[in-house]
């Protein structure tokens, strides 16, 4: 069970035009004091004039103003949710 997510940054990283990403990573208490941490990342991808979201990270306050600068989030894909 995941008892902490932590995000490896606060800025949106520019990877291409009209693509950004985010790191974050969830850390698991398997067996104690074994703890195994899975990274995560989003993307953001600007396309037919609004934004969609891949594997979306918590919504912090200063990623939320990132994104909603970029644009309009027209899509949000969740794969394996």
């Amino acid at each position: 069970m995941a008892d902490t997510f932590r995000l490896e940054g606060n800025k949106l990283i520019l990877r291409a035009p009209g693509v950004w990403t985010l790191d974050g990573s969830l850390r698991f208490n398997f067996v104690p004091p074994h703890i195994a941490r899975f990274p995560c990342r989003m993307a953001v991808i600007k396309i037919d004039g609004g934004l969609l979201i891949w594997s979306p990270l918590r919504p912090e306050p200063e990623v939320l103003s990132q994104v909603m600068a970029l644009g309009t989030v027209r899509w949000i894909v969740a794969p394996n949710s």
